[in-house]
């Protein structure tokens, strides 16, 4: 009879069980996504517990960049010249624009989806969080912090991309639209009606 402190303690079970099926097996032109879902409370990866916890396993298509329809992730968004940069701004425009996320979780994203990318800083946790740090350091991805249910008193920080940061995407998403007016400013109409002028 074994219990689950039996079990060998790995650092990261998602990633372990990631690697272990890509290589047995994952079908020809397909990878590996696996997500662990928490019933309980646990900010430790090490900490997952098999009597509550649970692993999501699914098969994603590699999109192979010469004969993908889809363009390389640097060429969608203008102005990146880093192609690390780019794949993983063009990842996190895929998580934002999937349904059901009202927010993307920086930890989530980071520890959870960027794993399962075809990409090589992708495989490695230190060069996943260099490339992230870095796009926020230029401004490609922003961070900020929203209220976490279950933890009141740790926020959890979120991302998203910084949409005025590219100039396309700014002129597409914008809902501003500078209106000309006649006459004198503005200001100096108030500031006569106030006898200030």
């Amino acid at each position: 009879m074994s219990s689950k402190h039996d079990l060998p303690l790995v650092p990261n079970p998602a990633e372990a069980l990631r690697a272990f099926l890509n290589g047995l097996l994952a079908p020809a032109g397909f990878r590996p996504v696996v997500q662990l879902l928490r019933r309980k409370e646990s900010t430790a990866q090490e900490d997952w517990n098999p009597d509550t916890d649970e692993f999501r396993v699914y098969f994603e298509p590699i999109a192979e960049s010469a004969g993908s329809s889809t363009p390389a992730a640097p060429s969608l968004i203008p102005g990146i010249r880093d192609r690390s940069i780019g794949e993983i701004v063009h990842e996190l425009q895929k998580v934002e624009a999937s349904p059901g996320h009202s927010f993307v979780a920086l930890k989530w994203f980071r520890d959870e989806v960027l794993p399962g990318k075809n990409y090589p800083w992708c495989q490695n946790p230190d060069d996943r969080q260099e490339v992230l740090s870095r796009a926020i350091a230029e401004g490609w991805i922003l961070t900020s912090k929203v209220t976490n249910p279950r933890q009141p008193l740790y926020p959890t920080t979120t991302i998203r991309f910084n949409r005025q940061k590219s100039p396309d995407e700014a002129r597409q998403t914008s809902r501003f639209r500078p209106v000309a007016i006649s006459g004198e400013p503005l200001s100096v109409t108030i500031l006569r009606d106030r006898g200030t002028r």
